[in-house]
């Protein structure tokens, strides 16, 4: 429990990347510089604590919202997001389990992903687009209402996005 607080920069640098988002700039000169500050940060004893949750955060929304990148078409498959969360603490356990210490950070993570990403994949078209097929799908007037009621959405800035630049 003693590293709660360094979990909690990640999360607060994702809010606060997410209230900001209309005006933080997408640009790829600012993700080169985000990458050099995330190396930068490997380098010395807490670096990745100070600088990795702005760095990363910037990072990993450029990555995500990048129509030029080949992850913008990511979901067109399916929604894999519930399946990795479910199934990579279980994963990552099991490889320590059955390898020790025999595998580098780097293998370790590689394997996990893997393995991870075939059950979510698997998840999604055998278990949860059949269930969620039998929810109740909700009116556009219900929906209209809970977007029109939340203070963060708004017609502007739905769906999440990082504000254009030149760069």
């Amino acid at each position: 429990m003693e590293d709660w607080p360094r979990f909690v920069t990640y999360f607060l640098a994702g809010s606060l990347f997410f209230l900001l988002r209309t005006y933080i700039p997408f640009s790829p000169g600012l993700a080169v510089l985000a990458l050099a500050i995330a190396l930068v940060g490997c380098r010395f004893r807490h670096g990745m604590d100070l600088l990795m949750p702005f760095a990363g955060t910037y990072l990993i929304f450029f990555i995500a919202f990048n129509p030029q990148l080949p992850f913008a078409n990511f979901g067109k498959r399916g929604d894999f997001s519930y399946g990795i969360y479910l199934y990579a603490f279980p994963v990552q356990q099991l490889l320590v389990q059955w390898t020790g210490n025999r595998l580098g950070v780097m293998a370790h993570f590689a394997a996990a992903t893997c393995v991870t990403v075939v059950l979510a994949f698997l998840s999604w078209h055998l278990v949860e687009k059949h269930f969620l097929r039998m929810k109740p799908r909700s009116t556009p007037a219900a929906s209209a209402v809970s977007t029109a009621t939340d203070p963060l959405v708004d017609a502007e800035t739905a769906p999440v996005q990082l504000a254009a630049s030149s760069s």
